[in-house]
């Protein structure tokens, strides 16, 4: 599998394809409501020569009227092989890709901590069916 695989993949399921410089950038609309985002490396990122190189990826999801952020993620890979990072974060990418376009996730909010039943400091947590 190879980014650009992925690419394809991402529009035939759905994504359209926003072209960067360094990143590939696939767009999902969802219902004129929501807008993810996904950016992650071209498949030059194969030529990295030091396995002590971070790799990273990114989504967004806004809404799509308002441009408000909803929920974002950054995964880092840095541990393992160059060849063994690269794998891990197209399988990732893969999972992502279908999940969001079969609409199988959720966004939910819970509390940090609870005192006497109380939640506090609310954090937002993407779930996937």
């Amino acid at each position: 599998m190879t980014f650009s695989n992925l690419v394809e993949h991402a529009t035939k399921v759905g994504y359209r394809i926003d072209q960067e410089k360094k990143y590939h950038k696939l767009i999902l609309e969802i219902d004129d409501k929501v807008e993810i985002s996904l950016e992650f490396p071209n498949d030059d990122v194969q030529k990295i020569e030091y396995d002590s190189v971070n790799i990273d990826w990114k989504y967004l999801i806004t809404e799509k009227l308002t441009k408000k952020k909803i929920f974002s993620e950054w995964f880092d890979y840095y541990e393992g092989s160059k060849e063994t990072k690269i794998q891990e974060m197209q399988q990732d990418i893969l999972e992502y890709i279908n999940n969001f376009s079969s609409q199988k996730f959720e966004i939910i909010e819970k509390p940090v901590f609870t005192l006497f039943g109380k939640g506090f400091l609310k954090c937002k947590k993407l779930v996937f069916e």
